[in-house]
């Protein structure tokens, strides 16, 4: 029977597998600590490797997941690293250069984006933040929206302190002009505008193919752990992978909770044969005021 959970719990750490002292990846101004815990979650809610597995990183950014599972691996697996945005993509290739657990891996990196079968073998509008570049996507939509939900969320938090600090009315009044003020900034032409120069979005053109097309051809026989966090994209990449699932151990993905958008992700993997999903909230996220979810499914 499926294992699923109808609310997903905020993640709590479990002890670190790795014996060794970290080796920290080259970032593009996102914390390096703060990506290799982000990453962490992942193997804490149930992500595992073995030595000799094929591991695809699908929205692989400067590698912080392929080091851990190399770290737990002893590097002897094969990596399949996707990662479309040109900044990125040369750390990305700088960290398997200089970081040792990567060095000595088989590896294959690609500067290509995964998406549905409708953009298959095409080119598409890549939008790059460089303040911000964990958060880069295909999907600006969504990034906008993403954005707009974390404004709202700090503006509540940032009103009720003036609430607490400033009693009676007056506080009241403050507190909540504070979080409409706030939760206003992204909104409309005005605050996009504002919002785009804030986080330095850039626009790029990027190569799209699907997993499937990919995975035959190169030839990829098993894939024992599918990792996808690309930034509200995932199921355009989980559209594209018909004819993939047999070949699928198991998969964690980094999606949100926005329109049921978790929920079908765990009805998708549970009708590709997926018999234990489980699904937990980040601890930064649950900080952020926002709604992503990590979704483990294993057979």
């Amino acid at each position: 029977m499926t294992a699923r959970s109808g609310c997903a719990q905020a993640l709590v750490p479990a002890a670190e597998e790795s014996e060794e002292p970290d080796e920290l990846p080259r970032t593009l101004g996102a914390g390096t600590t703060r990506l290799l815990d982000e990453v962490d979650e992942y193997f804490h809610l149930g992500a595992s490797v073995r030595r000799g597995d094929t591991v695809l990183d699908v929205g692989a950014n400067v590698g912080a997941f392929a080091l851990r599972a190399a770290q737990r691996a002893g590097s002897d697996l094969m990596l399949h690293c996707f990662e479309p945005s040109p900044p990125t993509f040369e750390a990305l290739e700088t960290n398997f250069t200089e970081q040792s657990r990567l060095r000595v891996s088989r590896h294959r990196l690609y500067r290509l984006a995964l998406g549905g079968p409708e953009n298959a073998g095409t080119e598409q509008t890549f939008f790059h933040f460089r303040r911000f570049p964990t958060d880069s996507t295909l999907d600006i939509a969504a990034k906008r929206l993403e954005f707009e939900h974390f404004f709202q969320a700090q503006g509540a938090r940032f009103g009720a302190r003036i609430e607490r600090a400033v009693a009676g009315p007056l506080g009241r009044l403050f507190g909540r002009a504070t979080a409409r003020f706030i939760a206003w900034m992204p909104t409309g032409r005005l605050g996009g505008w504002m919002s785009d120069r804030v986080t330095g979005l850039t626009r790029t053109r990027c190569a799209v193919d699907t997993l499937s097309r990919l995975v035959h051809r190169e030839g990829i026989a098993r894939i024992d752990l599918l990792k996808v966090d690309v930034e509200g994209a995932e199921m355009d990449v989980l559209s594209g992978a018909a004819g993939v699932w047999p070949r699928v151990r198991a998969a964690v993905i980094e999606t949100h909770d926005r329109a049921g958008r978790a929920h079908d992700m765990v009805e998708l993997l549970g009708a590709q044969g997926f018999h234990h999903i489980r699904t937990a909230r980040p601890r930064a996220s649950v900080e952020a005021g926002l709604d992503n979810v990590i979704v483990y499914a294993s057979r």
